[in-house]
């Protein structure tokens, strides 16, 4: 199970997702958007609470892998 399937079917928003794991800022609902779609990878104590908290349907197989862009040589090229 993705952490977005887990998220959908637990009835949490992004924001609600990202205070149950503890997350702090200006915008946490963006900060969980982000590793839900792989633009940023979540640090392991995260990974290990959602696996907690999903009863180990969430594990870090089911993370997305991070996406890459082109570095900045090739995006100036």
């Amino acid at each position: 199970m993705s952490p977005r399937q887990w998220r959908t079917a637990t009835k949490l928003t992004l924001e609600e997702a990202a205070a149950a794991v503890g997350i702090r800022g200006k915008n946490p609902a963006r900060t969980w958007q982000r590793w839900e779609v792989g633009d940023r990878a979540p640090p392991h104590l995260v990974v290990a609470t959602v696996a907690k908290l999903s009863e180990g349907r969430v594990t870090i197989a089911n993370w997305p892998k991070r996406r890459r862009g082109p570095t900045f040589a090739e995006a100036s090229a």
